[in-house]
Parts: structure tokens; sequence; C-alpha cells
């Protein structure tokens, strides 16, 4: 940093630096001394002579000039502390890193591990794709503790891509024996040369998962194709398999291509013919398979149709798809496409004997009609665990929530009594979100009424909504949500606003204690929200049971 002006030779700097010196010298021997020293002895003692005794007077003839020195002094001394302030900034942007990675080096082993474990999992984009940005060889490079850790647990090292080079396959091949494979096609070229690259590296006996994710469904009979070359064993190890049909890995306007789901017969048949005898986890996005799969052992299934150009999906392929996976625990199920099952309703729902949680998600593309065939295909009156959502958009209609809980719970009159066909007998959770719908026509009690022994449910619900708790439910001949035990309420992701204010039926329904085993009321809300009036009035009836929780 420069100092001097021009045509100056430097003396009235130093001459100001004496200045501020010898005043700070003056301040520390006054602490050595353990002596006070005001403002006037430290900076201008110089100005002040004693005329008479204790009496202080200024001399005048050198007031101007020491006036001047102190002024002088505090640009002098501002300009020192916005060097300072440069020296700090600059500084501390140099060791950040470095105190950063220090810091961490000071945890246990095992939280270590934890975090490079959650650092290598952003690694993979939403496309697919695994970026080589956020690797377990940059953490290996950051310290020796950093290395040790790192080369020491072989998850970190799973996840391998084929754009990977050569080098690197071999490398994490060394490292990890069980690999996640990320195949992402949006070109035929490196597709072809990445894939023989992976076989040598990795052959599909040892693969943990599956990742599977084209942009097209050229793209996509190439991939088959290639994999049918490098597939010649079964996949011993496999666990998890993922194929995702998705054009927005190429298409930023995805929202206007439709996309056809059903697999060409030959890749189909390659898909088929895959023997995967640990197999329990199994994702298909937009891929619909003419067959069913080697896929006895599968516990955890979804299944996603989204913005497609099918105009139906075979009832008796839904069925056999789902019958080639007697020991589905978990089933996933997202609509949004603007289908119908065909070729009939069969005579029986079809039963998953070991079904215990079922998720639905409809979007506005999906007709009613849609979702009242697929109740009459499935059975889940025996799940524990049920989760809902509704995803509609900016103009679309509001009926369509209304009558997407109606097809789900349907009433029949029998001697004048309403009767429901379709309860959840079994269900303990359940989760009902709302995506962009103002959420105002929910029938509550009709919901719940079709879940007698609910013991835990969530609401997420846009600001618009109004979750109404009548105290009608409590009569005898209801009894809705008499084994309640928690209540989590809270906005969706797509809400800028909660519904916090709107509680007021919530209070009341809780007031006397219908509902014997309650333990907790979680209410989430966003701020800014004055929540001080409804927050006192529930506490004033729940006390501990109150959770208010700022999200």
């Amino acid at each position: 940093m420069g100092w001097r002006k021009l045509g100056d030779d430097g003396q009235e700097l130093c001459r100001q630096l004496d200045y501020l010196v010898g005043g700070v010298q003056v301040l520390k021997t006054s602490i050595q001394m353990r002596r006070l020293v005001n403002a006037k002895e430290l900076w201008c003692g110089g100005l002040y002579r004693d005329i008479a005794g204790d009496d202080l007077s200024v001399d005048v003839t050198y007031s101007k000039a020491a006036l001047r020195h102190m002024k002088d002094a505090r640009f002098l001394l501002s300009t020192l502390l916005d060097s300072l302030d440069h020296a700090i900034h600059i500084v501390s942007k140099d060791i950040a890193i470095d105190c950063q990675a220090f810091g961490l080096t000071l945890l246990p082993d095992d939280v270590l591990t934890n975090i490079f474990e959650s650092y290598v999992e952003t690694s993979v984009t939403p496309d697919g794709r695994v970026d080589p940005g956020v690797s377990p060889q940059i953490l290996a490079s950051v310290c020796k503790r950093f290395r040790q850790i790192a080369l020491a647990h072989s998850n970190l090292w799973q996840r391998v891509s084929l754009r990977f080079s050569s080098h690197l396959l071999l490398l994490h091949k060394t490292r990890c024996q069980a690999p996640i494979v990320f195949m992402d096609a949006d070109d035929a070229a490196s597709l072809a040369d990445a894939a023989a690259k992976l076989e040598v590296a990795h052959p599909n006996r040892n693969w943990q998962e599956l990742h599977l994710t084209y942009a097209d469904e050229n793209l996509g009979h190439l991939s088959y194709g290639l994999l049918k070359q490098m597939i010649q064993t079964p996949f011993e190890a496999l666990e998890y398999l993922s194929i995702c049909n998705d054009t927005s890995i190429r298409n930023e306007n995805r929202y206007t291509i439709t996309i056809p789901i059903h697999m060409e017969p030959g890749d189909s048949d390659i898909l088929c013919s895959w023997e995967m005898p640990k197999l329990t986890n199994l994702q298909l996005y937009n891929v619909y398979p003419l067959n069913p799969l080697q896929s006895e052992n599968v516990t955890h299934f979804t299944f996603e149709v989204d913005r497609t150009g099918v105009t139906d999906l075979d009832t008796g392929g839904f069925c056999r798809l789902l019958q080639s996976m007697p020991n589905i625990q978990a089933f996933s199920l997202a609509l949004n496409a603007d289908f119908v099952f065909t070729n009939g309703t069969p005579t029986r729902r079809l039963a998953l004997p070991c079904l215990e949680s079922f998720e639905l998600k409809v979007g506005e593309e999906t007709p009613v009609s849609t979702v009242k065939q697929l109740r009459s295909i499935l059975d889940v009156q025996h799940i524990r665990r049920l989760s809902l959502q509704c995803s509609g958009c900016f103009n679309c209609d509001e009926e369509f929530l209304n009558l997407f809980i109606v097809v789900l719970t349907p009433y029949v009159d029998k001697e004048g009594e309403p009767e429901s066909q379709f309860p959840f007998v079994k269900l303990e959770n359940f989760i009902l979100e709302v995506q962009h719908l103002q959420g105002s026509n929910v029938p509550f009690g009709r919901l719940f009424q079709a879940m007698p022994n609910v013991q835990h449910i969530t609401l997420k619900l846009p600001g618009t909504a109004d979750p109404v708790f009548d105290e009608a439910w409590k009569d005898p001949d209801n009894n809705i949500l008499r084994y309640l035990r928690t209540l989590r309420l809270a906005p969706p992701q797509s809400s800028p606003n909660d519904f916090s204010c709107q509680l007021s039926g919530i209070e009341e329904f809780f007031s006397d204690g219908y509902c014997q085993d309650f333990e907790r009321l979680e209410v989430h809300f966003r701020p800014p929200y004055n929540s001080a009036t409804s927050k006192a009035r529930l506490l004033n009836i729940l006390g501990e049971k109150l959770r208010w929780i700022e999200c």
C-alpha cells in the first residue's frame, strides 16, 4: 500500500506516525503505572501550561497547530484501520478453507465418515449424472487424516459413472468392489465408449445398484443393446434398480413433450431376462415393461407416469407386473398423465399380501376416472401407512381435489346408513399433501371416516386451506379420530404462506379430551407470522402436548 503523497519526502508522514506512537506510549505507560489518563493529557498535553496552581489554560500560540496534528493523526489512523480491515479480509479469505478443514479434523472418525458420506451423495445430480467435482479424491487430498478415513471406507467410492475415465474407474474398483453404477445416455458415441470401459472395470455381477437414465427411446434402445452385450451373468449383488426415461435431460421445455413409456418388445425382453435374486428396490419412471420382471424379492416398488404420450395402460399387464413382486411392502405410484387402464377391470382386486405402505401422487393431468379404476384394481384395505399427494396448477379446477378424495372413499346406502366400500381398516399413519391448489374443498370427514383406527396424521396444506375438525365426528355413530395420537400440520413446499391462523376448529375439537390417547400436536409455520394468539389458545388447551415449530 502506498502511503507517501506526490512531492512528499515522507517526513510529514513520519511526524504523524511519531505523534500517534507518542500517544499510544503515554497510554501504555499509564496502564503499567495503574494510573488514569484523560484524553487531553493523552493527545494534547502540550497545549496546557501551569499558570497558577491547578489552573490550566490553553496556550493559544500552539492551539491551531495542535488541532491540525490531531486531525491529521485521525485521518492517518482511519487510513490505517481501512488497511487493517483489508488485510483481515484477504487473510480470512486465504485461510478459510484451511481453517474449516482444520476444524473438521478435530471431529471423531464416525462423525467425519457421516459427513463424507453426505458430501459424496451430493455428487448425484437430479438428471442422473455423477458430478466429478464432488468426489472422494478431493476429500483424500485435503490432509493425511482425511485421506486415511476416505481410503478406509469403501462406500465413499461406490458411485461410478460411465463418464469416468478408465483410470478413475479402475481407481474406484480398487477401493470398492460393490459399485453403484450410473449410466446416463444422451449421446450414442460416448455411450458405446463408456460402456466398454465400465465392463472392464466393474463386471455386472458385482453391481450393488444400477441407475439407468436416457433422454429418449432411441438412446434407451442403444442402452439396452449395450447392456445386453455386457451382461452375461446374473446380477448376483444388485439390490436397487432405477430406470428413468426423461426428455428433460436434453430439453428444457419438457412440459410440451409427450414421452412414450411402453418399451419396445426387444428392449422389454432384455430387461425381463435379467436375473436379480437380491433386488429389493425397483423404480420405473416413464418405463413400462411388456412382461413381468424377475423381481420376486422386491419389497419397495416405485412406478411413475409423467407427461407421457400413452393413451392407455393394459390392466392385465399392470396386474402381472405387480404380481411378479409378491413381497412388495411399500408401493409408490405417481400419475400425472392423461391415460386410462384398458381391457376391463379384474373380477377381484389384486391383493399384495405383504403391502404395508401405499403412496399415491396424482397430478392435474390425471383423469379422476383413472384413480377410480386404480381403486378397483388394487386391494389396499390392509395397509398401515397411506400417503396421498394431490398436485394442481395455477388455473386448474379446484373440484379435482374433492373428486380425488371421493373416488378413494366411495359410500353406498345400506338400510339408510352410509357404509364405506373401501375403508382403510388397519391404517395407522396417514399423510395428505396438497400442492398448487387452494385445498378449501377437502372432505376431511369423509376421508377420516374411511380410516377408523388411524393414530398419526400429517396434513401439508396451503395457506388457503381450512382444516375443519367437526364436532359431529365425536358422535358415537361416527367416532372419527377416536384413537388419534399425533397430528402434524405443515405448509407444503409450494405454498408461500401457512394456515396457522385457521386453527379455531382444531382448538375446539381437542378441548374436551375426546382423543384420550392424544400425545402431540405439531404446528409448523413460516415466518413472518404473528402466532402469539393462536399459540396461546392451543397452549392453554394442550399444554406440553403442543409443539410450535418454525420451518
